[in-house]
């Protein structure tokens, strides 16, 4: 087997020192710099297993790799910490009565800060584990610093959903409110605190008294770390013109655990052979890369588990459903990254981030949108809800252009075709390729570019991991315009 390709970060120009740590992969030293009280360090590699040494230069007594989830039992020989990575990920190394690697610490879980004078309204916690909590579960800080004159900062419209903490909640719920700075409208959905429901506010300790309309409310069905995780699709397209490889995404029904996923030994296709495995993040969907694939082929899957354990039902075999070519709207779904489709908007100029700050912009270039259930279906829509993708239409607002992006799962040729694209006569269709996958519209290479969508079809060279942008703009008066697409490797 070929050894692992590891890539090494330079220290940031002008960071602290750190005066901590050694850190090495696979013996080669790489670089850690500190950050007031944290302490850094980051690399890459193509392929595990890589070894991880830390040498702590100060004495300690004990180790704690985070997340707990992934699993990872150290190795721990005087001042120096070992353990081995199947694949990259992001880890907090906890070091007992001595100094930490890699740790956040902050004043509480979820710490909501806010520029003067500015109301918080709408903020969404969803789908979190918390490992430990000895903190307040939320903090707002609005009180002197939150304050310009007489001008009192409130916080409004707060849901928590779906929030398992574990060994214990803190001594309070709720910081930072006064009879001048209050909360309203805080909404707690499926809080599990030690695995039981959180019904109403007493596990969470003392409220405050200035919070007006705080909800409890739970679900009294199974909890969703005891539904075994699901497999929605299996579905392959080809990436190369004879067919002779592909690219199967697996579509699960909730999070499981990445390092199992990521084990190619999980998955047998009789007839064909995986080359190797990814996964999206919020780790719901699989792709395997595979060559020799029948059209009739079956997937046999073992070892996928969630992260409560509990494995994947059913099992296998699970048939694969053959596709030709992508198709926008036959792929159209409700989260990013589902068939390698996402869905972007795009502000060609400098926009204002809150309305009582008009010096705090953010530069031209792409955001994820925000997926929501309307009344005539899902629409993936803006942060201006004037701007939306539906699954045959774009439409693009006042301040945002909506657009469909494509990530190439492998390097080659593949042709674009339009279907049925319909104009406006403001309306403007573009074609974009990003090799470098960045949101940087500098980065972009214009294909297309016209008043209508291309008539014939377009062929361009792509490489792995690169983005074809589907963007529509105009006018006003903006209107919905038709703009369906397949994308096949020739």
């Amino acid at each position: 087997m070929p050894k692992p390709i590891i890539a090494t970060y330079p220290v940031p120009a002008g960071a602290p020192q750190n005066a901590d740590f050694e850190v090495s992969v696979n013996g080669r030293p790489i670089g850690v710099f500190a950050n007031g009280p944290h302490t850094f360090a980051a690399f890459s590699f193509d392929r595990g297993p890589v070894d991880i040494c830390i040498t702590c230069l100060a004495p300690f007594t004990g180790v704690r790799i985070r997340p707990c989830a992934a699993g990872i039992a150290p190795r721990i020989k005087g001042r120096d910490i070992a353990f081995a990575l199947a694949a990259p990920q992001k880890l907090s190394v906890e070091i007992q009565d001595g100094p930490n690697l890699f740790l956040y610490q902050a004043g509480a879980v979820f710490e909501i800060r806010t520029v003067d004078g500015a109301r918080i309204e709408n903020i969404l916690f969803e789908n979190i584990r918390i490992e430990e909590d000895h903190q307040p579960l939320i903090r707002f800080d609005m009180k002197n610093w939150y304050k310009v004159g007489d001008r009192q900062g409130h916080v409004r419209g707060v849901y928590l959903r779906d929030i398992s903490v574990a060994n214990g909640a803190g001594e309070c719920v709720l910081e930072g409110a006064d009879e001048a700075h209050g909360y309203r409208d805080i909404h707690f959905w499926q809080v599990r605190i030690d695995g039981a429901l959180v019904g109403d506010p007493s596990p969470l300790g003392t409220m405050p008294t200035c919070v007006e309309n705080l909800t409890f409310d739970c679900d009294l069905r199974p909890p969703p770390d005891d539904v075994p995780p699901r497999l929605l699709l299996v579905r392959a397209y080809p990436t190369s013109a004879a067919g002779e490889t592909a690219v199967i995404f697996l579509t699960l029904s909730k999070s499981i655990s990445r390092d199992p996923a990521l084990d190619a030994a999980c998955y047998r296709i009789p007839g064909s052979r995986i080359l190797s495995v990814g996964i999206t993040p919020g780790f719901r969907q699989i792709a395997l890369a595979v060559e020799g694939l029948r059209k009739d082929a079956v997937l046999e899957i073992a070892g996928l588990r969630d992260l409560a354990g509990n494995a994947l039902s059913p099992a296998s075999p699970a048939p694969v459903v053959y596709r030709q070519a992508w198709h926008a709207s036959g792929d159209f779904a409700e989260w990013q990254g589902a068939c390698g489709w996402y869905y972007e908007q795009f502000n060609p100029s400098e926009v204002t981030v809150l309305a009582t700050r008009k010096d705090i912009t953010r530069p031209p270039g792409y955001g994820l949108m925000n997926a929501h259930i309307m009344s005539d279906g899902l629409r993936w829509v803006a942060h201006r809800s004037d701007a939306w993708i539906s699954q045959d239409a774009q439409k693009p607002g006042d301040i945002y252009f909506p657009v469909r992006t494509w990530q190439a799962p492998a390097s080659g040729t593949v042709r674009i075709e339009s279907i049925g694209g319909a104009a406006s006569s403001s309306s403007r269709f573009c074609i974009l390729y990003n090799a470098r996958a960045t949101p940087e519209p500098r980065d972009d290479r214009k294909l297309w570019g016209d008043a209508n969508p291309p008539t014939h079809p377009i062929e361009t060279e792509v490489i792995a991991g690169a983005l074809l942008r589907f963007a529509v703009s105009g006018t006003a008066p903006y209107a919905p315009v038709s703009w369906d697409l397949k994308i096949r490797y020739v």
